[in-house]
C-alpha cells in the first residue's frame, strides 16, 4: 500500500510521465515540460501531484532534449527518486507509454496512472477522485468540457452516456469536432489489460502514430 502526503493510504499505484514531446505549439526551442511556471519546470507540478497522491513509482518519459528534461526535472524535485525512460523516436503516446511501462519493470502497482507532463493545474485531490472512480475499470480518465475544443481528442459516448472511444483531431469527422467534451490527458489503466492493449495498437491514422487514446475503444 502507498500512502500520499495526506497521510491516507492508497491501493499501490505507479505512475507515468508523458514528457517526450517537442512542444511545437509554444514556438520555442525549449522543451515544452521546461518552460518555468512559477520558478519551477512545467512537468514539475503534475509530478509533484501525482507522488502526493500517493503513486510510486513515478516514471518520466523524456525524448526531445533528453538529458536536459531529465536534469532540470532532478534538480527541481531532489525529493522524489524519479525514474527516467527514453522514447528513442517520436512515435506516439502510445509508444511513450511503451517505454515507461517497460522502466516500471514486470512486477509492482497493479494500476498504472499515466498523465500528461504538461499539467500545472492537476491536484492530487483530483487524482485521488480518478483513483477512486476508477477501481475496478479497465481504464478510467479525467475528461472535462472546453468552449473551443481544436486540437484536442473528443470524447465519443454512446445513447446511454457510456464513453465509448477517444477520437483525435486529424481522425475527427465534422460531426465528432462539434463535440465540445475533450480528453484532459489523465489515464488510470489496469496494469496487466495496459501490458495486452499496448502490444495490440497499431499506426494506421492520420498521424501514422501509436495512439494511447486507442486503449479506450479497446477497454
Amino acid at each position: 500500500m502507498a500512502k500520499s502526503r495526506s497521510g491516507r493510504k492508497s491501493e499501490a499505484v505507479a505512475a507515468i510521465v508523458l514528457a517526450a514531446g517537442k512542444g511545437t505549439r509554444m514556438k520555442s526551442r525549449r522543451p515544452k515540460v521546461l518552460h518555468e511556471v512559477c520558478g519551477r519546470p512545467l512537468a514539475a507540478f503534475p509530478i509533484q501531484a501525482a507522488a502526493e497522491a500517493g503513486a510510486g513509482p513515478i516514471v518520466v518519459v523524456v525524448g526531445h532534449e533528453a538529458r536536459a528534461v531529465e536534469a532540470r526535472l532532478s534538480e527541481a524535485l531532489p525529493d522524489l527518486p524519479l525514474r527516467f525512460a527514453v522514447q528513442t523516436h517520436q512515435r506516439g503516446t502510445g509508444d511513450a507509454a511503451r517505454a515507461g511501462l517497460s522502466a516500471l519493470g514486470g512486477k509492482g502497482a497493479r494500476r498504472v496512472l499515466i498523465l500528461n507532463g504538461d499539467l500545472p493545474l492537476l491536484t492530487p485531490g483530483t487524482i485521488r477522485r480518478l483513483l477512486r472512480a476508477g477501481r475496478d475499470a479497465p481504464v478510467a480518465l479525467l475528461t472535462t468540457h472546453a468552449k473551443n475544443p481544436k486540437g484536442y481528442g473528443r470524447i465519443v459516448r454512446d445513447a446511454r452516456g457510456t464513453v465509448e472511444a477517444i477520437v483525435e483531431e486529424a481522425d475527427a469527422d465534422a460531426s465528432t469536432r462539434r463535440i465540445d467534451e475533450i480528453n484532459a490527458g489523465l489515464y488510470l489503466i489496469d496494469r496487466r489489460f495496459l501490458q495486452r492493449a499496448l502490444g495490440a495498437l497499431d499506426s494506421g491514422n492520420a498521424q501514422g502514430e501509436f495512439y494511447l487514446t486507442d486503449l479506450v475503444a479497446m477497454a
